[in-house]
């Protein structure tokens, strides 16, 4: 019996290079388990707010452990695809399979990148992995107070069911 390779073959074919709103080019490419220093960076560089926004807490720095957890994913259940800009991060968005064809998704902006459609941009590149990969819903967990993420996921297109469960919106989406 052979073992699953520790690097996955890396999906080239989902690189993209992409206009954003305001006319700025931005690379979006597959995460790869190199990419440590420059998430821990972006990371870094994302506001209080922001951060909270995502982890659902203050969380100003990432373990080590996060960063190989988020850098090194399998392209299958588990995917990561970043938005850079001369080489730095400016956005990642990722999925994580929890059954046959359902996923959560979820995404992160840098702050002087909100506004521009690259949460959009994301979303729609992680939709089109996910399909190659047999998932056909996302689901996501919103704070109430991040209306911009609630906004993408319909802005988007998708018709998004919404429910109000602990003080967190859930949000689910046929992709």
């Amino acid at each position: 019996m052979t073992s699953a390779p520790e690097f996955p073959a890396y999906p080239e074919h989902w690189e993209a290079d992409v206009i954003l709103r305001d006319g700025r080019i931005c690379h979006i490419r597959p995460i790869r388990p190199e990419d440590s220093d420059a998430l821990a960076a972006f990371h870094e560089s994302l506001s209080a707010e922001t951060i909270y926004y995502r982890f659902f807490a203050p969380y100003p720095e990432l373990t080590s452990k996060d960063v190989r957890r988020f850098t090194h994913v399998d392209y299958d259940d588990r995917v990561a695809i970043v938005a850079t800009v001369a080489g730095e991060i400016v956005g990642i968005g990722r999925y994580d399979r929890f059954s046959a064809t359902d996923a959560e998704v979820a995404f992160t902006v840098r702050d002087d990148y909100q506004g521009r459609g690259l949460g959009s941009v994301l979303l729609e590149h992680l939709a089109v992995a996910a399909r190659e990969r047999g998932i056909r819903r996302f689901v996501a967990e919103v704070l109430p107070g991040n209306r911009r993420m609630v906004g993408t996921f319909s802005h988007a297109g998708y018709r998004v069911a919404q429910e109000l469960d602990e003080g967190v919106i859930k949000l689910a989406f046929e992709i």
